[in-house]
């Protein structure tokens, strides 16, 4: 096996100094901050690795950086790890398979959380966000090669199993990569891991971590005729334990990937499957709002989410394209009365290109246009926001109109929803 590359061996900071100033005109000033007050941190673990052969300082340096961006641009955590995968106790060997929602900033959660020193198998293909990556050094992602030659030394990696970020509710298709590289490196943890965030596209979101169930990979060549059968057996069992996580709806192959008008990554399947989402979304925080009640957001999510999946099962039989008619019916009669359902998130963002950051952007609300994708990710806003009194029913504007409509067309869907809650509350 060759010898694992030191950190010092893959840091110039000649290169580094150049990759900062090829980048300054990218970056926007608290950007440029970051990386200012980060360099010397470099160089003085570079200059001890090269000194002593030890990289102590190069992981106090990634835990450092992680906290501190996580401090920075994230808001609550809320864990589920039923089975302690993050406490460390199944030691460092870990392969964490994740859907991707964001770019680097998925990057940056997988460090926080971790227990231990954790690298990325992924590549950013927005040149602002690879900047920011050269640059914080940490982050980037790595060769194959690389990454196997980590997780021999002992180094857990995370890896997007679906190859690239994720627009729609799903995860498209499982590759087999995580797979093939727990066989090749043996005695591996495969870990299923959702990440999911409030709204992803906003400074100070809340976000969510379920940990799946692991289990320990054998060394087998994944090249012969029996690895090739278990590379397959074995990512069925990671679809299996992943999916139920990340996937709220099934795939669709209907016109997957056309863009249209809508602008980069969004699709018109996306829209219309997280239009679906978020019509369910709303229908149970009406009714939180008609029981005087609230939950926190990781709990929402799992409702939601539930209700989501066991919808699309049969989603004719419960009603979902008439609640959504009249869904679209209410919204429309909502802006109308000043209430936009739907908002895009505010603040900054480090997975937007730069460039696109100075494109003007209409709120489709102001123009009664189609919803889009970043206002229907956006769970930190919509009706559960909105207190009964603006749903006042003793009147015959035509909000309440439409929300009388609303309610007799979501019944179906909204017993199926109940039905679920009632046995979730049954549960011990």
């Amino acid at each position: 096996m060759a010898p694992t590359a030191r950190e010092s061996e893959r840091y110039n900071p000649l290169r580094k100094l150049r990759i900062i100033w090829l980048s300054l005109q990218h970056l926007c000033v608290l950007d440029k901050v970051f990386l200012s007050v980060l360099f010397p941190f470099e160089l003085v673990a570079w200059l001890f690795e090269l000194s002593t052969a030890s990289a102590a300082l190069w992981l106090t340096y990634q835990h450092l950086v992680s906290m501190l961006l996580f401090r920075f641009y994230f808001g609550e955590l809320s864990i589920r790890d039923p089975h302690n995968v993050l406490t460390g106790k199944l030691g460092h060997r870990l392969i964490f398979c994740s859907n991707h929602p964001t770019g680097l900033l998925d990057r940056l959660l997988i460090q926080y959380v971790s227990p231990f020193p954790c690298f990325c198998l992924t590549q950013n293909w927005f040149e602002y966000t690879n900047y920011l990556e050269m640059c914080l050094h940490i982050t980037q992602g790595m060769s194959f090669d690389h990454i196997v030659e980590r997780l021999r030394a002992g180094t857990a990696i995370w890896v997007a199993v679906g190859g690239a970020r994720e627009m729609h509710p799903h995860i498209r298709k499982v590759h087999t990569g995580p797979v093939r590289i727990a066989m090749q490196c043996g005695d591996v943890w495969l870990v299923p891991i959702h990440l999911a965030f409030e709204a992803h596209c906003q400074v100070g979101t809340a976000v969510l971590v379920e940990v799946g169930e692991p289990w320990k990979i054998a060394r087998e060549d994944p090249t012969s005729i029996h690895g090739r059968e278990m590379v397959r057996a074995l990512t069925k069992v990671l679809e299996e334990r992943l999916l139920p996580l990340t996937n709220w709806m099934p795939v669709s192959q209907d016109d997957f990937g056309k863009k249209g008008w809508r602008g980069a990554g969004e699709t018109r399947v996306a829209i219309v499957e997280w239009s679906k989402v978020r019509v369910i979304d709303s229908l149970i925080c009406l009714q939180l709002v008609a029981q005087g009640r609230t939950i926190a957001w990781a709990e929402r999510l799992g409702r939601v989410r539930q209700a989501v999946q066991r919808t699309m099962e049969h989603p004719k039989e419960n009603g979902l394209e008439q609640t959504m008619l009249a869904f679209r019916d209410f919204a429309e009669a909502a802006a109308r009365h000043g209430v936009k359902v739907f908002q895009p998130p505010t603040g900054t963002y480090w997975d937007v290109p730069v460039l696109l950051k100075a494109v003007p952007r209409t709120n489709p609300a102001d123009t009664g246009g189609p919803w889009r994708l970043p206002a229907l990710r956006n769970f930190s806003h919509g009706l559960h926001i909105y207190s009964s009194s603006a749903l006042n029913r003793e009147d015959d504007s035509g909000l309440n109109v439409a929300f009388r409509n609303l309610m007799e067309a979501s019944k179906p869907l909204m017993a199926l929803i109940n039905s679920d809650e009632t046995k979730r509350d049954q549960q011990p």
